[in-house]
C-alpha cells in the first residue's frame, strides 16, 4: 500500500467518526466541547519509512498532549480493511481519552 492510499483510507475512517479534513499540516481535526469552551484535537498521518505509516494525535490538556501515546503504527503491508480498523480504533480511543480530560469531565458534570 502506498502513502496516498493509506492516507485516503485513514481520512475516510476519521470522517466517519466525526473528524473534519484539515487544510494545514494535520490530516484531520475534531472539536470537543469542554468546560473551557471548544477544544480541537488534531490527527496527523506520517508517511511510510518503508516499513510503517503512523497515525497520531494531538490534544492539549493541562499543558500536555494526552494523545501522545495513543497513535497507530500501521505496517505498509497491512490490508485496506485492517488500515480501516486501526484508524477506527485510533478515533474511538481518541474520543475516550479526550472524554477523560479534566476540562471534558468538568463540562459533563
Amino acid at each position: 500500500m502506498n502513502n496516498e492510499e493509506a492516507t485516503s483510507i485513514c481520512l475516510q475512517c476519521l470522517q466517519s467518526h466525526g473528524w473534519k479534513p484539515d487544510s494545514g499540516a494535520a490530516l484531520a481535526t475534531k472539536e470537543f466541547k469542554t468546560a473551557v469552551g471548544i477544544k480541537v484535537a488534531f490527527a496527523y498521518f506520517v508517511p511510510s519509512d518503508s516499513y510503517n505509516f503512523l497515525l497520531k494525535g494531538d490534544y492539549q490538556s493541562k499543558g500536555r498532549n494526552i494523545l501522545s501515546s495513543h497513535g497507530a503504527l500501521i505496517p505498509v503491508s497491512t490490508s485496506p480493511e485492517d488500515v480501516r480498523k486501526m484508524a477506527s480504533d485510533f478515533a474511538e480511543n481518541a474520543d475516550a481519552v479526550v472524554a477523560c480530560s479534566y476540562a471534558a469531565r468538568l463540562y459533563v458534570n
